[in-house]
């Protein structure tokens, strides 16, 4: 079964998805946020696609340390955010996750994206066509902005097989990085 880490750069942006709407005054940190929260900031013209990508990679490049992602794409990731806010533009929003970034694990082919399913073996291989859930996820509107690196590799942790730079650093600190987000996140939407 193939699994799509939807989500926010880093695995550490994961947020617990809830149907309350925050109504902050100034929206901050994007990073923090649920897709159905961006949606609507995005929907009520608070912030932009462009906006929330270049934040997400920053936040991507400030913990660069974790080495969460095989491939990361800037460049074509605001490309595709600057046409989803001139599509938002226009009032023709028919499409639920337009301009929403997401990142996909290395199992999950995205053209033009390298895809190793973490092992060696498939190093530099780029899928040329992508995977059914991500032409779906593309259909609705969302934006593939990086390439997740594998944890695991068919069930093993992916330093017992993996001797290459891709390995996650420190799952553990990783691990501990996304409850701490999740427990802020709650937090901020109980007290709001």
């Amino acid at each position: 079964m193939n699994y799509i880490v939807v989500g926010f750069m880093l695995s550490i942006s994961l947020v617990a998805c809830n149907d309350r709407r925050q109504e902050p005054e100034a929206v901050g940190d994007l990073t923090r946020y649920s897709i159905l929260e961006l949606r609507a900031l995005l929907d009520d013209k608070k912030t932009t696609s462009v906006d929330l990508v270049g934040q997400l990679f920053d936040k991507a490049d400030e913990l660069k340390s974790l080495n969460a992602y095989i491939y990361a794409d800037r460049e074509r990731a605001l490309i595709l955010a600057a046409a989803a806010d001139a599509t938002r533009a226009t009032g023709s929003i028919d499409k639920p996750l337009l301009g929403i970034p997401i990142v996909v694990k290395d199992n999950i082919h995205v053209a033009g994206m390298p895809n190793t399913a973490g092992t060696p073996a498939l190093k530099g291989f780029t899928p040329s066509v992508s995977n059914g859930v991500v032409n779906r996820l593309q259909a609705a509107g969302a934006i593939v902005i990086a390439v997740a690196t594998p944890f695991t590799v068919a069930g093993l942790h992916s330093s017992q097989v993996l001797e290459h730079a891709w390995v996650v650093h420190d799952p553990e600190r990783l691990l501990e990085v996304v409850k701490e987000r999740i427990a802020e996140h709650n937090r901020t939407v109980h007290t709001n």
